[in-house]
């Protein structure tokens, strides 16, 4: 989400601070030591960060991704940052897509990389 803030009234239809998680932001040093905790909890870069845990962000999020692939008959989708969610979230995201997906997961640890492929179609390779 765009906003740096916690008023989320303007983020239809994301608009209740139930759709995020609690504010702290994520630091070099979480992606350093793969400190999964603060890196799919907190803020990248001070940016609101949706709650994919919440059942309502799940299904709007899976609604969404389906209609959009459906609308414009996308082949494919790339997803940037998905170290930043649960590869939970992604196995169903995808699913819901219907298409093939590739994820970005900037680590140059290619054992903490290998841990997103399955979740979707492919990763890139960073490492």
């Amino acid at each position: 989400m765009g906003n740096t803030d916690t008023y989320y009234g303007n983020n239809a239809p994301f608009t209740s601070s139930d759709h995020y998680h609690s504010y702290c932001e994520i630091s070099g040093n979480d992606f350093a030591t793969h400190n999964m905790h603060n890196l799919q909890f907190c803020r990248l870069s001070g940016l609101a960060d949706l709650n994919t845990e919440n059942s309502y962000v799940q299904s709007e999020m899976y609604n969404w991704i389906k209609t959009i692939v459906t609308d414009y008959g996308f082949d494919g989708i790339r997803i940037d940052t998905i170290v930043e969610v649960p590869t939970f979230f992604w196995s169903a995201f995808t699913k819901s897509a219907g298409v093939f997906s590739i994820g970005e997961a900037f680590d140059g640890d290619y054992g903490f990389v290998a841990q997103y492929v399955g979740s979707m179609d492919s990763v890139l390779n960073y490492p």
